[in-house]
This record gives structure tokens, C-alpha cells and sequence, in this order.
């Protein structure tokens, strides 16, 4: 089974299965007439925007401050915890409860 999410995925979809059935130069020569890239690797990161709630009144409107600061640096789940005072596996429900958004 294939799936495809948006229209360049779709297009890289197509051009995978005629990679498939037809081989790389036709697959090529499909994705020159579409104006195409012939082969994307996969992994592009999604850029949807995604607004957080308001910083006040919540338990991790603190951390949440602090990691926006500190975006320069890697920032492990470890790390956030510790900010939090709170376990990782905690630190993970809350953040899903407040933001709605996985970790």
C-alpha cells in the first residue's frame, strides 16, 4: 500500500510508481515534462504553522518561555523535564494536554 499527503507528494507518488512499472529514464523524462523533481528523498520537514496556547496560568508556560529562548541549542526531553521539575513521561502528558501538540 502507497499513500500520499498534498500535491507534491502526490506527484512524487506518481513518479515512484512509473520509476516502478518503467524504470528510471521514463520516470525522468515524466517528471522533466511535469517540471518535477525525478527523485526526492523523503524526511522534508511538514511547515505548518502551529500557534500555542497563551504562557499564562498554565504549568509549563515557564519551560515552554524557556525552550522558545533557547532554541540554538538542542533541546532534549530530559532537559525540558528538569526545567519543569517534573518526570519526562509527565512532562510529555502535560505538554500534549496544554499544546494539543506531541512531543
Amino acid at each position: 500500500m502507497l499513500t500520499s499527503a498534498g500535491t507534491s507528494a502526490g506527484i512524487d507518488l506518481c513518479l515512484h510508481l512509473v520509476r516502478e512499472d518503467f524504470g528510471a529514464a521514463t520516470a525522468n523524462q515524466a517528471a522533466r515534462n511535469t517540471v518535477a523533481a525525478p527523485h526526492r528523498d523523503g524526511g522534508q520537514a511538514q511547515f505548518i504553522e502551529h500557534h500555542l496556547p497563551a504562557a499564562v496560568g498554565t504549568s509549563l508556560a515557564d519551560t515552554r518561555t524557556w525552550a522558545l529562548k533557547n532554541l540554538a541549542e538542542p533541546l532534549l526531553l530530559r532537559d525540558l523535564a528538569a526545567h519543569a521539575y517534573l518526570s519526562g513521561r509527565t512532562f510529555i502528558r502535560r505538554f500534549i494536554a496544554e499544546t494539543g501538540l506531541p512531543r
